[in-house]
């Protein structure tokens, strides 16, 4: 069940700046990678899993469907490109670290990736409080959403940002955070 994903390098190429010629198998880990860490995180285990066995069984319900085409997966390709910049300028060989050569190109700076991961994370997170946002709205659609079973699942994510700007009201919009968030039943202040 766990190998099941969300999205392919052939995904990933098309909604992101990264290029056809980059390996499609160096990507999966941080495909792996986005999922396990930013995807799950979001949604929660029991949410990640229902999502995990529709996928695999071919039996999406139009909610599913629009979680995961219009929400989860623009999300996930950006967080997997995060994960896959470091690697993308640097190749790991039995050997050593190396970095590529093109005689068209110079290659970015330290900076410069750095700004390029900062942008590429912006966009994820932008991209994450969307879904959450959605899930929030639509709660009805989803209760996996709102179910936290056992004491050792993935608990679903539901504050934003975790860079940025620090608000000394705690992250408050008019004193109430989730109030862009509809009456979704959760206690989102524990």
């Amino acid at each position: 069940m766990s190998n099941v994903l969300f999205i392919g390098p052939v995904f990933l190429k098309s909604k992101t700046s990264i290029q056809q010629n980059v390996d499609s198998n160096s990507l999966v880990p941080h495909i792996e990678r986005a999922q396990q860490d930013n995807i799950q995180s979001i949604l929660g285990s029991a949410l990640y899993d229902e999502l995990i066995l529709a996928v695999s069984g071919g039996t999406k319900t139009v909610d599913q469907s629009t979680l995961l085409n219009d929400y989860v997966k623009p999300a996930h390709a950006e967080w997997a490109l995060y994960h896959a910049l470091p690697y993308i300028k640097l190749k790991l060989t039995n050997k050593t670290i190396a970095k590529g050569k093109d005689e068209f190109l110079d290659a970015a700076g330290k900076e410069d990736v750095t700004m390029l991961q900062d942008a590429v994370r912006n966009e994820a997170e932008r991209l994450t409080d969307r879904i959450r946002l959605f899930l929030c709205d639509n709660s009805d659609s989803f209760p996996a959403y709102m179910d936290s079973i056992n004491i050792s699942d993935v608990k679903p994510q539901r504050t934003g940002y975790f860079s940025g700007f620090y608000l000394a009201d705690g992250g408050t919009r008019n004193g109430d955070f989730w109030n862009a968030c509809g009456n979704c039943g959760f206690n989102h202040n524990s």
